[in-house]
């Protein structure tokens, strides 16, 4: 029987904000890249990855998506919740 984790949800918004932290480094971008490319000044880019959550809209993702060059299989796991930091 497999194992239900509780608290499934906390980790997957966690590791969606690590993931894309983790590719935006990898890619050698600020923050302040990113909130450039999606309208938004650096410090309400930061409100919005507060409390481990990236909170985009769907236009805003697909920008950042873009940027970063993520492969289909990354977008779907970013998607499902299944990424690792």
């Amino acid at each position: 029987m497999p194992r239900v984790s509780l608290y499934a949800d906390k980790y997957i918004d966690s590791d969606a904000v690590a993931f894309v932290e983790g590719k935006t480094r990898e890619r050698r971008l600020k923050d302040r890249d990113i909130a450039t490319l999606i309208g938004l000044s650096p410090p309400s880019y930061c409100k919005r990855k507060q409390n481990g959550k990236l909170n985009l809209n769907y236009l805003e993702l697909v920008k950042v998506i873009q940027r970063l060059e993520l492969t289909d299989e990354e977008i779907v796991k970013l998607m499902r919740g299944k990424v690792k930091a």
